[in-house]
């Protein structure tokens, strides 16, 4: 259980590093 945990929450934080990096962009223009 615990390296699920893990696994979804690794998931989860790239998920919002590439959500942030996509809304960087897009304020670019």
């Amino acid at each position: 259980m615990k390296e699920i945990k893990i696994y979804f929450t690794d998931f989860w934080s790239s998920f919002v590093v590439e959500e942030s990096f996509i809304y960087q962009y897009l304020s670019l223009y």
